[in-house]
């Protein structure tokens, strides 16, 4: 196999067009160059290729180029395509890792495919091949002896990382009602992620109301809110810092305590009201497992409820909503 990766840069040449790779590959930071011998693929088969790993690896922020081109840095690793027999359709894929320091090699047989499937299948092992290259890095001897890219680093925990399934979490909230009516409070929320960047999530909360001025008193108020909604995450679940897209119902059930001045009866009594709100998480990953978020959301009230003094409506929940959110969320 020595003899093989030589014969390549030496005799047999690239078939990928070089106007595929931009002069700058790597300039805005990792990159993976890739090698196809002229006798293997046509030169739009290779070019087929090289979109394909693109598409597996851009996500990541790793590039992917032709290895004959100029990279701005040293490539994280080469990966080659050729012939392993000339009897037979056999084709080898060998990556040469500047990040482990390593060469592996696959062999594939592709005598029952047919032509049209060669970029695909070419590519899919590619990438496997290189992303079982660097799956050492995550062994505990390792992660701390080396200076990895942290794209790298991202990928390998990606893919050996366990599932996390839930997501449990709790926090402050602060809500404004157009209608008058300011709450403050804490949540509790579990979400179920079927795939990685969407969930569907039920919060629990309690809420004390902003004492409210009226003509004979004053008014208190307490809520109850049970909320579901789904969350569309904006980044890879390895990412240190995200966005999560939210959209949800919630049940508020509000109680309003009249508390009179002089000679007025106070009343006391509570309503269910219904909110329909979207918004958004600003997070920050601070372990493996543990986020710390901050939310924004905007609603409308479709079912109000009020509080009045004599007659007139004093305050309510009611009309567009503005609420807030902070706090911290684990996965398990």
């Amino acid at each position: 196999m020595m003899g093989f990766w030589l014969a390549w840069v030496g005799v047999l040449g690239w078939s990928a067009p070089p106007m595929d790779a931009p002069l700058g590959c790597g300039s805005s930071g990792l990159w993976v160059g890739v090698t196809v011998q002229s006798t293997v693929l046509e030169p739009r088969e290779t070019l087929r290729v090289v979109e394909l790993l693109r598409a597996y690896l851009g996500p990541r922020r790793i590039e992917v180029c032709v290895a004959t081109v100029h990279g701005a840095t040293r490539p994280a690793a080469i990966v080659g395509i050729g012939r392993e027999s000339q009897e037979r359709l056999s084709i080898a894929i060998e990556i040469q890792d500047d990040v482990t320091n390593k060469r592996v090699v696959r062999e594939l047989e592709l005598e029952q495919a047919m032509r049209n499937s060669w970029p695909v299948i070419l590519a899919v092992a590619a990438d496997e091949l290189l992303r079982a290259s660097w799956a050492e890095l995550s062994l505990p001897e390792l992660r701390d002896e080396r200076t990895v890219a942290v794209e790298v680093r991202e990928l390998v925990t990606e893919q050996t990382q366990p599932r996390r399934w839930f997501t449990f979490g709790g926090g402050f909230a602060y809500e404004y009602y157009r209608g008058g009516q300011q709450h403050l409070g804490g949540d509790v929320s579990l979400a179920v992620w079927p795939v990685d960047r969407f969930a569907v999530h039920a919060r629990v909360g309690f809420r004390r109301g902003l004492p409210v001025s009226a003509p004979h008193g004053t008014i208190d108020a307490s809520a109850a809110v049970l909320g579901l909604g789904v969350t569309v995450r904006a980044v890879r679940p390895t990412a240190r810092v995200g966005v999560d897209v939210k959209t949800a119902a919630d049940l508020v059930y509000v109680f309003f305590q009249g508390r009179s001045q002089g000679h007025a009866k106070a009343r006391a009594g509570g309503d269910l009201a219904v909110t329909w709100n979207a918004g958004t998480d600003l997070w920050v990953r601070v372990g493996e497992r543990v986020r710390i978020f901050a939310g924004i959301a905007l609603g409308v009230v479709a079912r109000p409820v009020h509080a009045s003094d004599a007659g007139e409506i004093v305050t309510s929940v009611s009309g567009l909503a503005v609420a807030t959110s902070l706090g911290v969320v684990g996965a398990f």
